[in-house]
């Protein structure tokens, strides 16, 4: 079978289950969104938080406001998605592409200083933690948006292949 891309896979889907374009874009927006959102690290919520979606092109918005439901905020913008025009997921943190796709100091110098009564994850301060290894955030190590995307375009391949929708 041909590899087809990414925007042939979404199409095919439609075509294959007869679920409409839009309606399929919508979707695979907001499972894509999803899916990083709930990949990307927690430290202060403020990666997390920059998630966002437009259409056409993105934006240089960095938000400010951390809040718990990225989705919530961004399903305005999916609602209105239609097929042939360009969607952009996309964070403007100044180091998203260091948790995506590595450069941490390695081996880490100190690591992450926790106030007294802060926490991260199954650690709680006061002291030095570290939350790297290897380069890599050891939350995320293998990124958020290349692992989240390849397990859609790899449920649109069986779905093509002949599996349920």
């Amino acid at each position: 079978m041909a590899t087809i891309g990414f925007k042939g896979s979404i199409e095919a889907f439609s075509k294959k289950t007869g679920i409409a374009l839009d309606t399929v874009l919508r979707k695979t927006v907001l499972q894509i969104l999803s899916g990083v959102v709930e990949a990307t690290p927690v430290d202060t919520g403020r990666a997390r938080a920059n998630w966002q979606v437009s259409v056409g092109s993105s934006n240089p918005l960095v938000v400010d406001t951390i809040t718990p439901d990225v989705v919530g905020r961004e399903m305005a913008v999916i609602a209105t998605l239609k097929a042939g025009k360009p969607v952009y997921i996309f964070n403007n943190v100044p180091y998203i592409l260091v948790l995506e796709y590595g450069q941490y100091p390695n081996p880490p110098k100190r690591g992450t200083y926790l106030r007294t009564g802060q926490t991260k994850g199954a650690f709680t301060g006061p002291g030095w933690f570290q939350f790297s290894e290897g380069g890599y955030s050891s939350q995320a190590p293998g990124g958020m948006a290349r692992i989240t995307v390849q397990r859609v375009k790899e449920g649109f391949a069986s779905v093509l292949a002949g599996g349920e929708a």
